[in-house]
């Protein structure tokens, strides 16, 4: 977890990364719920 936060914080554009992040949960709870 702590990689991930260390790598998010590296981001430069953290509104692209939010998008991205947002999108890849919209995906999993999709599959989840199909």
């Amino acid at each position: 977890m702590c990689l991930i936060m260390g790598k998010i914080l590296e981001i430069h554009d953290l509104a692209d990364t939010a998008r991205m992040l947002a999108m890849y949960m919209f995906t999993v709870l999709t599959g989840l719920t199909v």
